[in-house]
């Protein structure tokens, strides 16, 4: 039996799966160090790049402040009415120029001029002097103020501004400060509609870290500034850290136009939440593919070894001697012509084995007929020697049972030796040798039978136990100083017919005691005649029938067994 972990089979399920698993390591491996690498840095820098919408709004507009006040400043009316004296019509004229940059650009909630002279231009209509004045004076006195923008109130509207000045100037000198009040609520619409994700926290923060707009309005976001103080240390900046209690990524940048900066806060689980979900769907898609290559490796294993299964399993056949078989493999490859090849070797085999039986059949025959030739001769000499001397000495009717035993015995050693006859015929035949040995060498010898009516009419070969008996009375009883017996005893035992001689004569004189057998004695005809029966009964019924010697009781004498199949 083989061990299913040295089975080809489980080599091949082995080595697929394993070049499978170290494929798709090798893709895992990539996957999780580059690909999603370069992901995770491409949400961070897409998650990032709202920040950047949020700043190029906000600029947008405060560039086209900066551009307005540049315009107003360097206007040649505006500043003849700074350093000249000005007539009504003149005052009117410049209110105009106001009010015009003012309608143009709805995120303006009022321009104003104030002179060194003490002259007061406005955009707002009944916008009293003494206001500017206040308003101007509040700005000046405003120490952390240095930006060019100042968030207050525009009383008379009523509404937070973020107001821009500057100086005008001519020749170098100072005549002049304009002032440009931008609605609060204009640059924090566009800082809302830039800042969508309700899950995200924005700043926009100051030169001194206070806040001037922050998203979501109702949650009080300066903590973050007091923990993350080096973002107003640097100019752009991307730190991770723990904001209320999630990990986070917060980016700041820089304002550069209004010395402002923005923040915005992005929660980890936000930025990589796509690349989460490719990684899942990456393990998912590898644990489909890893059970997808085991069920191909043994699909791939079971058809590469069937063929080698099958024909191993015609071989045991052949093993087993039969050579009636044939493997059906119809492939052209390898395994197809492996099997054309074993077919072929069957085929060749089986008839050499039919050769090789013919040949030893013959060999049999041939031996057979010289030992015919032989014991003939030999035993026709003897006995009628022994006629001879019986009729030389007395003249009694014992001579004539002699010679009609010799007559019958060998009318039936030269019937047709192949050919089955009933075991009580081959008795006959026995009892007739008997008779005419008894005659020879007297009462030196006994013979008895126990064989049941039930099994004398199963069939054996003729003339296979002559040979034996014979042995037993040439051999066995030479130099015995006592009687000799010889017990023919015949049984049915497993499907088998079993036929016992046993003598208490001097013992095997034999070499190997089995079906191998082979004489000491240089007596070539008992050798031949134990030898022939064994071929005989062997090339008849099959390698597991024959005769088999063994020492008798106390290692006395010889038993000698004969098995043949019970044949009716």
């Amino acid at each position: 039996m083989i061990n299913i972990f040295s089975s080809i089979k489980f080599k091949v399920f082995l080595s697929i799966c394993l070049l499978i698993l170290l494929s798709m390591s090798v893709m895992s491996f990539v996957n999780n160090n580059f690909l999603l690498s370069k992901l995770t840095d491409y949400a961070t820098d897409n998650a990032t790049s709202t920040s950047t919408e949020t700043k190029k709004s906000i600029e947008y507009i405060l560039e086209l402040i900066q551009n307005s006040s540049s315009l107003l400043c360097t206007n040649k009316e505006i500043i003849n009415g700074l350093t000249d004296k000005t007539n009504p019509d003149e005052e009117y004229s410049i209110n105009t120029i106001l009010r015009n940059v003012s309608s143009i650009q709805p995120q303006i909630s009022g321009i104003y001029i104030v002179g060194l002279n003490g002259k007061v231009f406005s955009s707002v209509p009944f916008k009293s002097e003494i206001e500017i004045l206040r308003k101007l004076g509040e700005m000046t006195q405003d120490e952390s103020h240095y930006s060019g923008l100042y968030r207050g109130n525009n009383r008379n509207q009523n509404v937070d501004v973020i107001s821009y000045f500057n100086n005008i100037r001519r020749y170098g000198k100072e005549i002049g400060i304009l002032i440009i009040d931008i609605d609060y609520n204009s640059l924090k619409d566009a800082f809302t509609t830039t800042t969508i994700r309700s899950d995200e926290k924005v700043l926009v923060l100051d030169s001194q870290g206070s806040i001037i707009f922050n998203f979501p309005n109702y949650v009080y976001l300066d903590s973050i500034v007091e923990n993350n103080p080096e973002i107003l240390k640097h100019g752009n900046l991307l730190i991770e850290n723990n904001v209320f209690g999630v990990e986070s990524i917060i980016v700041s940048s820089l304002i550069e136009s209004a010395d402002w900066r923005i923040v915005r806060v992005i929660t980890k689980e936000n930025v990589y939440k796509d690349t989460e979900a490719l990684k899942s769907l990456s393990f998912s898609i590898s644990v489909i593919f890893i059970i997808l290559a085991l069920c191909l490796s043994y699909v791939l294993s079971t058809v590469l070894t069937n063929p080698l299964k099958e024909l191993r399993s015609k071989i045991k056949h052949v093993e087993n001697g039969n050579l009636n078989i044939n493997v059906k493999v119809s492939s052209r490859d390898e395994y197809g012509q492996l099997s054309q090849s074993f077919d072929n070797m069957v085929v060749k085999l089986k008839d050499y084995m039919d050769k090789e039986l013919d040949n030893q059949k013959k060999k049999s025959e041939m031996k057979f007929q010289i030992l015919q030739s032989q014991i003939n001769p030999h035993f026709l000499y003897n006995t009628l020697d022994s006629v001879k001397w019986l009729a030389t000495i007395q003249n009694v009717p014992s001579i004539s049972e002699m010679v009609t035993s010799l007559i019958n015995l060998l009318r039936y050693s030269l019937l047709d030796t192949d050919k089955l006859t009933s075991l009580s015929e081959e008795l006959e035949g026995i009892k007739n040798y008997i008779i005419i040995q008894k005659y020879r060498y007297g009462d030196i010898f006994t013979v008895s039978y126990n064989i049941p009516d039930e099994i004398k009419s199963c069939k054996i070969l003729r003339f296979i136990l002559q040979p034996i008996v014979e042995n037993s009375i040439y051999h066995g009883f030479e130099n015995l100083y006592k009687q000799g017996s010889i017990k023919i005893n015949a049984y049915q035992k497993d499907h088998n017919l079993i036929i016992e001689v046993i003598d208490n004569g001097i013992g095997p004189g034999i070499e190997n005691i089995g079906k191998n057998i082979v004489y000491k004695r240089s007596d070539s005809f008992n050798g031949i005649g134990l030898n022939n029966i064994q071929e005989r009964i062997q090339l008849y019924f099959g390698p597991q029938y024959g005769i088999y010697l063994a020492a008798g009781y106390k290692n006395k004498g010889t038993v000698v067994t004969i098995t043949v199949p019970y044949i009716i």
